[in-house]
Order: C-alpha cells, then sequence, then structure tokens
C-alpha cells in the first residue's frame, strides 16, 4: 500500500527563489478572480489556463509554473465549495441558523509556490551531487538542502518524491517535500482501548490488562501561561488603539505567541502518538471511540467561558490525526466505536455507576481510574462487535 506524507527540507537562502514565490502568489491572485467567475460555479483547470495564461507568463514565472498556479487556484476552489457544503449542512440542523456569507474570491496572502518533481513536472530535481536544482524566475539555480534526522529514513525509502512546497516568511525560505511512501498492509490481532482526555491526553489498556498514560498536564500549563500573556497583551492592544498608538508590534507578539502553542501542541500530539504506537506493539489494534467534536461557540451559554475556553482547548482532533498517520506508516490498525456511556458504565459488571473526576466506582465494588475504566470498556466494545454478538445493555442482558 502506498501513501503520501509532508517532510520538512531546510533550504538555502537564494533571492531569485524568493522573488519567484513572490511572483507565484501574485499570479494566484491574478487568477483567483477569473476561476471565481463571479460567486457561479468555479472554472476548471483547464478552462482558467485557458483564460489566465498569458496573465500569468507575464509576471515572469515559466511555463510549467503557470500550469502549477492554475492547477492550486482550481484546487483551492475545490476545497473551498466543499467547505461550504458542510457548513450548509450543519447550518440546516441549527434551531437559529445564521445567514450564510457572502460568496468572496479567494485573496491568497502566505507567500508559497508549488515545484513539481518526477513524472508530474520538470520545476525541480534532487542531482546526484546532492543539489536542489529548482527554476526561478532568472534560469535554472542549484541549491543545498538538508534533511531533517528524524525524516532522513523516509526520504531514502521514498518509492518517489512528487512536490516540493517552497513559504516564505520573515524573509527566510522554507520548504516541504511531498513523498510517497511504500507501507505495509494494516494488520492487528489483539485489541488495545485508547480514551483521550485532557489531562490524561491518552490512557490505553490492551488485552492483557497493560495499562498506558500520557500524561498532558505539563502541555496544560504551558498552554495556560501562554493564554495568560496574551490576554494581557490584548488588554495593552484594546489601550493603545484607544490612544491612537501604533500597535504593530503588540500584534506581532500576538501571532509569535499563538503560533508557537499552536507548533507546541501540534508537537505533544506527534510525541503521545508515537510512544502510543511503540508501547502497543506490532500485532496491536488501537481502537478509539468515533467522537466528533465541534468548537464551542461564545453564544453557547449552556456552558460557562471557563468551560468553553478548556473544550475548545482540547486537541482532539490533532491527537486522533497523529494516531492515526503514525498507524498508517507502521501498517497498524485503528478501529472506531460508538462512544456512548463508555465513561460511565463499570468494567464488572455494565452497570452506571459514579465518576468523581478521575475516580470511578460501582455499587458492585469495582472502583478504578475514570480513564483506565474508560479504556477498558472501548476495547471490550471492539470485542463484542468482533465476535459479532450484541452489545449488552444491562447487566442481565
Amino acid at each position: 500500500m502506498q501513501i503520501q506524507r509532508a517532510i520538512p527540507v531546510i533550504l538555502e537562502q537564494c533571492d531569485d527563489l524568493q522573488q519567484t514565490v513572490i511572483a507565484y502568489t501574485a499570479a494566484k491572485n491574478i487568477a483567483s478572480p477569473i476561476c471565481f467567475n463571479n460567486g457561479d460555479k468555479p472554472l476548471s483547470q483547464h478552462a482558467l489556463q485557458t483564460a489566465v495564461y498569458e496573465q500569468i507568463r507575464n509576471t515572469g514565472i515559466t511555463a510549467q509554473l503557470a500550469c502549477s498556479v492554475c492547477r492550486s487556484v482550481g484546487a483551492a476552489y475545490v476545497t473551498k465549495e466543499k467547505q461550504l457544503k458542510k457548513n450548509e449542512r450543519k447550518r440546516k440542523k441549527q434551531k437559529n441558523p445564521k445567514p450564510a456569507p457572502s460568496k468572496q474570491a479567494i485573496q491568497f496572502n502566505a507567500q508559497t509556490g508549488l515545484f513539481l518533481i518526477g513524472d508530474r513536472g520538470r520545476d525541480a530535481s534532487f542531482t546526484k551531487d546532492g543539489k536542489l536544482s529548482i527554476s526561478t524566475i532568472n534560469g535554472r539555480q542549484k541549491l543545498t538542502y538538508r534533511i531533517p534526522e528524524p525524516f532522513q529514513d523516509s526520504f531514502t525509502s521514498a518509492v518517489s518524491i512528487d512536490s516540493l512546497t517552497v513559504t516564505t516568511r520573515y524573509g527566510k525560505l522554507t520548504g516541504k517535500l511531498t513523498i510517497t511512501l511504500d507501507v505495509p498492509e494494516p494488520h492487528g490481532k489483539h485489541p488495545v482501548g485508547v480514551d483521550l482526555n485532557e489531562t490524561n491526553l491518552i490512557v490505553a489498556v490492551d488485552s492483557e490488562g497493560r495499562e498506558f498514560i500520557y500524561n498532558g498536564i505539563p502541555l496544560k500549563a504551558r498552554n495556560k501561561r501562554t493564554r495568560q500573556v496574551r490576554k494581557r497583551l490584548q488588554s495593552k492592544l484594546g489601550s493603545l488603539k484607544a490612544q491612537g498608538g501604533d500597535t504593530r508590534s503588540v500584534r506581532r507578539c500576538l501571532k509569535r505567541l499563538g503560533e508557537k502553542q499552536s507548533n507546541r501542541t501540534r508537537n505533544e500530539c506527534h510525541i503521545a502518538a508515537k510512544r502510543l504506537t511503540d508501547w502497543a506493539g506490532e500485532d496491536a489494534i488501537l481502537v478509539l471511540e468515533d467522537l466528533h467534536l465541534e468548537p464551542v461557540s461564545s453564544k453557547d451559554y449552556r456552558y460557562k467561558k471557563s468551560t468553553r475556553r478548556r473544550l475548545n482547548s482540547f486537541p482532539y482532533k490533532k491527537l486522533r490525526e497523529s494516531i492515526e498517520s503514525r498507524c498508517e506508516v507502521l501498517g497498524a490498525r485503528v478501529e472506531l466505536v460508538n462512544p456512548a456511556y463508555t465513561s460511565q458504565r463499570c468494567n464488572r459488571c455494565g452497570d452506571l455507576g459514579e465518576r468523581n473526576r478521575h475516580k470511578f466506582s460501582c455499587e458492585c465494588g469495582y472502583s478504578a481510574h475514570s480513564d483506565v475504566n474508560a479504556a477498558k470498556n472501548i476495547r471490550d466494545k471492539f470485542v463484542v462487535l468482533r465476535c459479532d454478538g450484541v452489545q449488552s445493555i444491562i447487566p442481565e442482558a
């Protein structure tokens, strides 16, 4: 089985490449209003290329990059149409839905360029002398590059290298390689129940009763400190705006703190997923809850402000995606079960117990960590489904 992954690459700083990325972004903004088609059905890639090819070539980029611009803009509008349909379905389910936002053409602000490699294009290639040959507005350039150590095995074992995405941020070039990997087919024998939480990011119990707990309190504490600093800066920002002062430095600091918090959370999710898969082993089947958590609106008065902030800061989606991505590379299986009553039922008798924060107790005399009890219930639900049995609803059943 083959899958695609994106790995980082550290590029040599090159003014010609930086100008090419800027011209590429300008070309996308030229093609975007035409692809928008006045709010009707967006133009296809072929129709867009026919309409704007000459204008894009006038920006100075090569013919191959001009075709990539049309491909990038068309893909962005396809993704946008899917998101609009998804939002419309959600809006229909709401009791008091907000009016649908007016359609607007996409504005590309990030300075990003897509360079195709291999059979898909001739924008860039890796030479035998360890250089990156890449097309720029001033001709072909050979640059030095470096793959970070954790991704070198993936780079060397890649079946093909598909594309290179170059981004200009703060005057520096960063790159991401899209590669195709050959991975084993999903397999597994022993089920492992996995419960994802706020305090303990991951709690898992395997078929032999072994327990795995990944503590999420350090991440929670660091994010809380960052949130407090951002709160003070936002108060300062409001005061400066009221006085008519310059707020550029405060806004830059707020943006930098937000990026650090996002990167910290994503990195912690990757580390937790790796440690879970290393602990579970090759023959494990990781069983997760089939949850679909939506962000809690600030106008949802069922929860107080602190609860809304806590629920929105829980990185459930990132954590689940990290686990699924890690298992996909290793060839491990991931299964989903119904999350109903997994944290409320007793794993011994099946009756509803009493949960007090991290302590679970039942009238039958069973007591355990509440997250461990939930992980056992998730594991046992999958065992019942795999045996084609009917799930018990009450102990008598």
